[in-house]
């Protein structure tokens, strides 16, 4: 994942499957370009079990970016959040910007 990211992104664990990206510099649509490169990167790749099952790896992903009504570090992830869990209910490997 980090080789699918800028070089000044931040990468970290979230929870048990979620990650958290933290761009500066950038506005929301180059950052979804960024998370679609990233996107594309994980669906390439597959685990194969020792019984040789391939299983298939995606991302959902929710954007959100510091807006004048949104500006606290909790308000961002919220609405991150959001957009993560609605890209699930849409069908998953899909990004999902919150407004």
């Amino acid at each position: 994942m980090r080789s699918a990211i800028r070089p000044q992104d931040e990468i970290g664990r979230y929870g048990g499957e979620e990650f958290i990206v933290i761009m500066r510099d950038i506005n929301l649509k180059q950052a979804e370009a960024v998370v679609e490169n990233l996107r594309k990167n994980v669906e390439e790749m597959h685990i194969e079990t020792e019984q040789g099952i391939v299983i298939p790896v995606t991302i959902s992903a929710g954007l959100a970016a510091i807006t004048s009504e949104v500006s606290r570090y909790e308000e961002i992830l919220a609405q991150a959040d959001k957009g993560l869990y609605s890209a699930k209910r849409n069908g998953r490997n899909q990004i999902y910007i919150q407004n």
